[in-house]
């Protein structure tokens, strides 16, 4: 079995969520992704110095990272942990391995707080996977008017609960008989318009 983050939280809000993806539904390419995955890009170039962006010189001064993604899946910045015969994989946004840092980037109409970074659970799994790193987390609003970084040094304790929290998942796929949650958002799933038992315009 293979589970990514995105994965697993999906199948944590609905299981079912998990046999969509097993059989290949189609899902929803929702227009915050566009804006996410457009904002990535410009921040991406920027902190690499591709491509320096006069909207980020002065928030993100000082940052510099030669490896980023230079496009979907980028096996540059993939890491594949392995669990017995089942693995866990990801994919940082961007690297520094000289100065041992590693960064995600979170575009959203509200600056992401230090504790927010600190909280999720996307970056314990990074620093379980790179358990002498520690984190730079970029955030910016859309236009990138605003941004600001966070920096979280190396936390053990973060990697072990990532690690605790990995092999849950794993267990729970396993038993599980892939129920729809009656609470879940059907609005804001990718498989809104494919699954079964969907909520979405009921």
């Amino acid at each position: 079995m293979q589970l990514s983050c995105s994965s697993l939280n999906n199948f944590i809000m609905c299981e079912k969520t998990w046999l969509n993806k097993q059989l290949c539904l189609s899902t929803v390419d929702f227009p915050y992704f566009r804006t996410g995955r457009e904002g990535h890009e410009v921040i991406q170039r920027h902190i690499s110095k591709k491509k320096l962006d006069d909207r980020l010189t002065e928030n993100l001064k000082g940052f510099y990272f030669p490896i980023v993604e230079e496009k979907d899946f980028d096996e540059r910045l993939k890491f594949d942990i392995k669990f017995g015969k089942d693995n866990f994989i990801g994919f940082l946004d961007a690297r520094n391995d000289a100065k041992k840092v590693f960064s995600d980037i979170k575009i959203s109409t509200k600056l992401w707080t230090m504790k927010k970074f600190a909280d999720l659970m996307q970056r314990k799994v990074y620093q379980y996977a790179y358990p002498d790193y520690s984190f730079v987390g970029i955030t910016a609003t859309p236009d990138l008017e605003e941004a600001e970084t966070k920096i979280i040094p190396c936390r053990p304790q973060d990697a072990e609960e990532a690690r605790k929290w990995i092999v849950a998942g794993f267990e729970a796929i396993k038993n599980s008989d892939f129920k729809p949650n009656p609470k879940a958002n059907c609005q804001r799933c990718v498989y809104q318009n494919s699954c079964p038992e969907s909520r979405y315009n009921v």
